[in-house]
């Protein structure tokens, strides 16, 4: 349950900027280069289709190996979810990239397109992942006294999962809900980056640049993960602020070679 007002509009005010960001990035983008709707359409639909698959094969993985992790190690499953979802992350999204831009999306050969293409990437990411975590917060902690009531009739797993939920709403700093919006900002230059890469290699047929950017990708989020596991939100946001600079550069590096491999493949 959530008692602060400050809280609560914190929340209103993350969800806003997790919708906002990403649009009002491709707007400025495509009014500055001319770059296509189509192609954040692209990118949107391909983090989507993506990620179908992804969590598809995780939950089958998950069905069948869960009649024997129940004897396993708490410790090494947390482990064994971590590195899953680090791995699958970059090797289905990077490879959703190279068919998308390769097979269907043939208006992409462009830098400036493969930049609006990565907005479009982190932007549903965003509105997905983020922007449903915060209306589930909201809407949990709007009803908290109807579901507080009904715990004792749920499963003891299903109620002890919405306790801890209840009582991470309920730790929530003011200030921490702003961390999820500022996290966009790094991710969507990811993708801007990743999807380059991924451009480049099309360009050139050295799948080599699809291996680097399942790299960087997974790289990208093994520092999430492991400064969740041993600091806390505001300094793993600083260390993935930092390791944005890398796609970062990427995204200015690759304008002429993505060009020039452009024009000769033309």
């Amino acid at each position: 349950m959530i008692d602060s007002p400050i809280v609560l509009a914190m929340l209103v005010v993350e969800l806003a900027l997790v919708i906002g960001l990403p649009l009002v990035a491709a707007i400025l983008w495509r009014r500055r280069c001319a770059a296509l709707w189509s192609s954040l359409i692209f990118g949107a639909v391909t983090f989507a289709l993506a990620q179908a698959v992804r969590l598809s094969i995780l939950q089958g993985l998950s069905l069948l190996l869960n009649p024997y992790a129940r004897s396993w190690d708490p410790a090494l499953l947390a482990w064994i979810n971590s590195t899953l979802l680090v791995f699958t992350s970059g090797l289905f999204e990077e490879g959703a990239r190279w068919l998308m831009i390769g097979r269907f999306a043939r208006n992409i050969r462009a830098w400036r397109e493969g930049v609006m293409f990565g907005i479009g990437h982190g932007g549903i990411e965003a509105l997905l992942f983020v922007g449903g975590s915060v209306i589930s917060a909201l809407v949990l902690s709007q009803t908290a006294p109807t579901v507080l009531a009904q715990l004792e009739q749920l499963p003891p797993e299903q109620a002890a999962a919405v306790q801890t939920q209840l009582d991470a709403l309920s730790a929530l700093r003011w200030w921490e809900p702003l961390l999820g919006a500022w996290e966009r900002v790094p991710a969507m230059v990811l993708h801007a980056g990743a999807t380059l890469l991924v451009l480049l290699g099309l360009l050139r047929r050295d799948r080599r640049l699809l291996l680097a950017a399942m790299i960087l990708h997974i790289g990208f989020n093994a520092i999430a993960v492991a400064m969740l596991q041993f600091t806390g939100l505001l300094l793993t946001e600083l260390a993935l602020t930092v390791a944005a600079l890398l796609p970062l550069w990427l995204v200015f590096r690759l304008r002429k070679p993505i060009a020039a491999a452009a024009a000769a493949t033309a």
